[in-house]
């Protein structure tokens, strides 16, 4: 069946119950923030808000390496949003690929004040959204510092660090000197703001306004609320206008 969007939509429900569950393990912190949301629960019901501004964001890998996947997502929010592209609103679509790191891209995006609904697609953890990956490159010195930054980690977290340089050279055919920064702190810390750019985590959401209204965060583990903390806890109980987001747990 197809629901006509020019009808009234409304739940009918004679009893309702959930539970409201701030990313915190402080129970003073906790009280503060169910008291913020229900503040702007009352507040967002007295307003009325067609859905007419809708994000999407494909991240790297799941379905976003198959364009022909992809394409029956472009299908599907067609369907569901036909107004939308027939002018009566906006529906944007972003991918992994339009820049090399797309977070502040779509944290930006998700602190606007008009967007009604955000769409995430992607891999995730309980802490982290996985936003990008490598940066898909052709230059070759661009390429060279892929691997640089693929070798450095490897050593870093090996147990056996010249058995690694070995099973490296072998593989890659890589010269020794993109092993001489790899213990380098001033090097560590520029990696360390490398990896941070692939990833939406707990740092960057806690004085973050999501202002999305719904955020459907299509990912593994995002929605562990059996945890303390967990990345989609972040969302409604943010200084924004976030209402509700939906999550994987």
């Amino acid at each position: 069946y197809q629901l006509n969007a020019e009808n009234k939509h409304f739940i009918q429900m004679d009893i309702y119950s959930g539970r409201l569950k701030p990313p915190t393990d402080n129970v003073t912190e906790s009280i503060a923030m169910i008291r913020a949301y229900l503040q702007k629960a009352v507040a967002q019901r007295q307003t009325e808000n067609p859905v007419n501004e809708v994000a999407t964001y494909t991240a790297e890998g799941y379905n976003s390496n198959a364009l022909m996947s992809w394409a029956s997502v472009l299908m599907g929010f067609h369907n569901q949003f036909s107004p939308l592209f027939a002018g009566k609103g906006h529906v944007t679509f972003s991918n992994y690929t339009n820049q090399p790191f797309m977070k502040s891209y779509w944290l930006t995006k998700l602190a606007r004040k008009d967007l009604d609904y955000a769409y995430f697609n992607g891999h995730g953890l309980a802490d982290e959204q996985i936003v990008s990956g490598t940066p898909t490159v052709s230059s070759p010195h661009t390429s060279m510092e892929n691997v640089g930054h693929y070798i450095r980690s490897q050593l870093r977290k090996s147990k056996d660090i010249e058995e690694t340089k070995t099973r490296l050279r072998r593989t890659l055919g890589n010269s020794d000197t993109l092993f001489e920064t790899a213990f380098d702190p001033a090097v560590i810390a520029q990696d360390s703001i490398y990896e941070a750019q692939k990833i939406i985590g707990f740092n960057d959401l806690k004085n973050w306004e999501v202002n999305a209204k719904l955020v459907y965060l299509d990912a593994c583990d995002n929605g562990s609320y059996h945890l303390d903390h967990y990345i989609a806890g972040y969302y409604p109980f943010s200084k924004g206008d976030n209402m509700v987001t939906i999550a994987n747990s």
